[in-house]
């Protein structure tokens, strides 16, 4: 190995002073080695020395007071130049060294061997060298000094490594100091029972001083029911979110990575209160948007519908008041049905939102949907078709029939739509029993039939697919939709305690699954659904002479159906609201026939009424009236069917005259 010396000297000093040695307190090591020199080769003087930049300093002395000399009279200076053992038998004999002051002064070193220090990277440091006062001619020690040379060589690059690593350790624990004490994430070393150990300052600044004896449970807010969970050993870091309660009061949600070593946790928490604030703004700003466009839709679509009600009445006014009276039917019949164009615009709405009244009974999806195929067929026309498949032993369902039927009519059409070169259109009806299978929202784990609609037309793009199910939005040119219609399924279906599936892409066509729950083994057909749909067909004339509890809070209506009950011959008994109809009973001299009931009034609403009369009077039918439910029906209603307003004389004539005929054994 050649010695890097001369020209490199400030790279030998260079690595001299990595090793921070210069100077150091002594150290039983290097002490040994030059002791073992000393005795081996039979010298007063044995020394481990280091040449620094103007001086040898020795870092372990056997033999000599001194603790360095000036470089340039040392002899070790030169023994670092070579790679070999250096030996000087006579010092005075030795041109090099027989005018140096060392030979000549107070010294009087005659005898000089010693062996280079070489490092790993041939950096020569300094010697393991011997003296002595007389000459000697016959030194065979050379080898011994090299041997030891390389010990110390050995024990500098050891200490070196050692340095290294308590530097490594210091900065990772300042690091760990700094990171401990200035993050902003909450740092908590907890027990298995997740008791808190040692929390860092953040924790302190947000949840005040750790109390041993607390579990971190001890700070989740009320309502936060989620245990503090504990890493299995040698699971990998776990992520859960919890609602806390900071020291001033102020609820907040940390997002919580755990690890587990042995029996401590390790916990660090980030606040993610202000994200979470500000994705609801944007929620709240999104939804507002929204709520803008479902404005604007319905403003437009009914001051259409006012006009021409109000338009056509204004009409039939003008015709009577000039004596025109058999001009009145053609405008009367368009305001109607301007009305019952709003009557269903309000139904798509309200099904949107999910609040719309449902008429739940039991039903075969399989049956429902081979019944509509002529509906579809006249529907579609001659350039498209319709292609049912319907798995085995489909099951029933417990839904409103009629809302199923517009689902699938509404997505019957946007199929074919999708398709104005015409085509086909599949319908598939399966049993669903594994979740897996049933893509959908958390919770949604259960039996269910899928009904899919697949068409092969152009499919939709991703923003389009996003914004599939908005209220008023729409892709078809003006006049061809309202943007309704897949609203109304979405919200039926999720009021009906199913979900909805898209899978679509530009070009690839459309597949749009309703996932329907499995009706119960012991499902009926529902409180609201006592009067089925054969109710609506008008009931065969009869006298009409039974008596009728009517309830309703708005004087109007309440006025106008009182009007029409009594012109069919029923005896009608008003009340405003809930409590004045118990004193109508109270009053009444016998049960009423049937109690016809609004849903939605002061003091007492229509739910808590039927509780009563069913209290008093077990067998008296009771029919509730709604124009918005907003909730379901609670447990201790007791009506037997409900009727949506806005409703036709027909309608609701046929309702009350099939549930007075059940009532009598008709």
């Amino acid at each position: 190995m050649g010695v890097k010396i001369g020209d490199h000297d400030s790279a030998r000093q260079a690595a001299l002073d990595s090793y921070c040695i210069v100077d150091t307190p002594p150290e039983q090591a290097f002490d040994d080695i030059a002791t073992i020199a000393s005795r081996l080769c039979d010298t007063p003087v044995g020394l481990v020395s280091l040449i620094d930049r103007e001086r040898q300093w020795f870092k372990a002395k056997v033999g000599l007071d001194d603790s360095e000399t000036p470089r340039n009279i040392a002899f070790c200076d030169h023994a670092i130049r070579g790679d070999v053992a250096m030996v000087v038998p006579d010092a005075r004999a030795d041109p090099r060294f027989a005018d140096n002051p060392l030979v000549t002064g107070e010294a009087q070193i005659r005898f000089y061997a010693g062996a280079p220090i070489i490092d790993e990277d041939g950096h020569a440091l300094g010697t393991v060298c011997v003296i002595d006062t007389a000459p000697r001619a016959d030194f065979t020690g050379a080898d011994m000094l090299v041997a030891l040379a390389r010990q110390v060589a050995l024990q500098l690059s050891l200490r070196r490594r050692i340095l290294a690593d308590e530097q490594s350790v210091a900065a990772a624990q300042n690091y760990r100091e700094m990171l401990w004490s200035r993050a902003i994430d909450v740092m908590v070393v907890t027990d298995t029972d997740s008791h808190i150990i040692e929390a860092n300052s953040a924790w302190e600044a947000m949840f005040g001083p750790v109390d041993p004896s607390l579990p971190i449970s001890h700070y989740y807010a009320p309502g936060e029911t989620q245990p503090a969970l504990v890493p299995a050993e040698g699971e990998q870091g776990i992520h859960v979110q919890r609602r806390m309660v900071r020291a001033d009061g102020q609820d907040v949600t940390i997002d919580w990575t755990l690890v587990r070593k042995n029996d401590l946790v390790f916990r660090i928490g980030r606040d993610q209160t202000r994200a979470i604030r500000a994705e609801e703004q944007l929620a709240h700003i999104q939804k507002m948007e929204s709520l803008g466009q479902l404005t604007g839709g319905i403003a437009h679509d009914f001051n259409n519908l006012l006009t021409i009600i109000l338009g056509n009445i204004e009409t039939a006014q003008r015709r009577l008041a000039a004596g025109q009276g058999d001009g009145i039917e053609r405008p009367l019949t368009h305001a109607r049905e301007a009305g019952e164009r709003a009557a269903t615009l309000t139904q798509r709405l309200l099904a949107y939102a999910r609040r719309q009244s449902l008429d739940p009974v039991t039903v075969d999806p399989a049956a429902l949907v081979r019944d509509l195929s002529p509906l579809f067929e006249r529907t579609l026309g001659d350039a498209h078709r319709v292609e049912v498949s319907v798995g085995a032993d489909i099951r029933s369902i417990e839904i409103d029939p009629g809302q199923l039927e517009n689902s699938l009519i509404n997505l019957v059409v946007n199929a074919r739509d999708a398709m104005p070169d015409g085509g086909a259109i599949a319908i598939d009806v399966a049993n669903i029993d594994s979740a897996e299978d049933a893509p959908g929202p958390a919770g949604a784990a259960g039996r269910f039939v899928r009904i899919i609609v697949r068409d092969d037309g152009t499919g939709m793009d991703a923003a389009t697919r996003k914004r599939l199910f908005e209220p008023f939005f729409t892709t078809k040119e003006p006049g061809r939709g309202t943007g309704l219609g897949l609203s109304q399924v979405m919200g039926f279906v999720s009021q009906s305690g199913g979900h909805v599936d898209v899978e679509t892409g530009l070009g690839k066509g459309s597949a749009i699954a309703l996932y329907l729950p499995v009706a119960g083994d012991d499902a009926t057909s529902g409180r609201a659904a006592s009067g089925d749909r054969s109710a609506a067909v008008a009931a065969p004339e009869r006298a009409r002479t039974e008596t009728i509890l009517l309830v309703d809070d708005n004087d109007r209506l309440r006025d106008h159906v009182a009007q029409l009950l009594g012109e069919q011959g029923y005896c009608v008994h008003e009340a405003n609201d809930g409590l004045h109809a118990t004193q109508a009973l109270d009053a009444l001299a016998s049960p009423p026939d049937l109690v016809l009931s609004d849903i939605r009034m002061p003091n007492l609403d229509g739910f808590a009424l039927s509780a009563d009369v069913r209290r008093r009077y077990p067998h008296v039918p009771i029919l509730l009236m709604t124009g918005y439910a907003g909730k379901e029906a609670p447990a201790h209603a007791r009506h037997d069917a409900i009727i949506a307003k806005p409703f036709t004389v027909d309608r609701l004539l046929s309702q009350i005259d099939a549930m007075l005929a059940r009532a009598a054994g008709r």
